[in-house]
């Protein structure tokens, strides 16, 4: 107990709890007994104010959530790690997207007896079915080893649908942008460590502070943390998360519209 690792403090910090609890005790007694009450007496007292107290249940909630707490420990790395991975993957494959250009080879496929519009929805289907099986594999894998219970399936499978729309704007926007295959791999994943961490996808989002939490709802991620977290809770289903799902649909849209129309301008010239 005298030492300073881990488990000398544990073993410091459960002691005290039991003097504590022990200490409560006699404090307790010596005041019903001066009360007037008997030894005897005085001990009932104790003891059934020890049975009424392990009655009380303790709930917190975050301002402005809807749910009464957030989950603990796999059930909530579970959505977060969805959310932050699914991004993360989709922005790095967006290198794939720049050698394509680079190479050419979206100038060959435009002059093909094909519709524009048809190459340009071939990749952003591509890249948005990546993003629809990383995010399904951790719903699996997490459910059938870890017991993880993601609440009602329909309105998981909005946030994740809405979600893994918003990851397929942002590849498709990167790889546009982005002039060099190394830079996808370089920007897209610290770009999606930043937003995981604004969004609570690292940490709970009370830890940090009304200016934090409120830029992070600036991201996707906040607002698909807040929409699997609800969903986690019991009772609830898909009418519970529709504003988080519109929020993400919205940005999906942007981005989306965004990188189809620079993609579509630079697919002709290469650059």
């Amino acid at each position: 107990m005298t030492q300073t690792n881990g488990s000398g403090l544990a073993a410091r910090s459960a002691i005290d709890v039991a003097v504590g609890r022990v200490a409560a005790v006699q404090e307790a007694t010596r005041a019903a007994m001066a009360a007037g009450a008997t030894p005897d007496r005085a001990a009932a007292y104790v003891r059934q104010a020890q049975a009424e107290s392990g009655r009380v249940a303790v709930s917190g909630a975050a301002p402005g959530r809807a749910t009464s707490a957030d989950p603990r420990g796999f059930a909530y790395t579970a959505p977060a790690n969805l959310l932050l991975f699914t991004f993360i993957n989709s922005m790095a494959v967006a290198a794939a997207l720049v050698e394509s250009r680079r190479l050419g080879m979206l100038q060959r496929a435009l002059t093909a007896p094909v519709r524009r519009r048809s190459v340009l929805l071939g990749e952003a289907l591509s890249r948005f079915i990546v993003a629809l099986a990383q995010a399904v594999l951790i719903v699996v894998v997490s459910a059938l080893a870890f017991g993880i219970s993601w609440g009602d399936p329909l309105g998981v499978a909005a946030v994740v649908v809405a979600f893994s729309l918003v990851a397929t704007g942002a590849a498709l926007l990167a790889g546009t942008l982005l002039r060099s295959p190394d830079q996808a791999p370089a920007i897209g994943p610290p770009l999606g460590v930043v937003l995981g961490m604004l969004g609570g996808c690292l940490w709970p989002r009370e830890s940090s502070g009304e200016v934090i939490n409120a830029i992070g709802h600036l991201f996707p991620h906040a607002w698909g943390m807040d929409a699997l977290l609800t969903l986690a809770q019991p009772g609830t289903g898909l009418t519970a998360v529709l504003p988080q799902v519109a929020v993400l649909a919205g940005m999906a849209a942007l981005l989306l519209g965004a990188a189809l129309a620079l993609f579509s301008r630079r697919a002709l010239t290469g650059i």
